[in-house]
């Protein structure tokens, strides 16, 4: 018999998804994933579109490694690395400069 897996969803913020990421909790760049490809433009305009509050794609994880000293289990990303890489820059002040930082970001 086939194992099914088991899927859930979450509606996290931007905040909580930072601190995840921040935490090591969510590792955005598994062994398996691409490097970072987006250009400025693409950049720009994503983070254009969280601050418009229009909708993104979902970002999909999966249950990563162990941590038994930290009694917690990573979530590694699936799809959604360029996204939440961005946001990171962002977050981070580590963008290019002409993405401006804007007080409207809701996190």
């Amino acid at each position: 018999m086939l194992k099914q897996i088991k899927s859930s969803v979450t509606n996290p913020t931007i905040a909580d998804i930072y601190q995840n990421i921040e935490s090591g909790k969510l590792v955005i760049i598994p062994d398996f994933q691409r490097k970072f490809v987006w250009t400025h433009d693409h950049q720009e305009e994503f983070i254009d579109t969280i601050l418009k509050g229009y909708p993104f794609p979902e970002i999909y994880v999966c249950k990563g490694e162990v941590d038994l000293k930290k009694m917690r289990t990573t979530e590694w990303v699936i799809d959604g690395q360029q996204r939440l890489t961005t946001i990171k820059k962002y977050m981070d002040g580590k963008h290019d400069k002409t993405l401006k930082k804007s007080k409207n970001l809701r996190i």
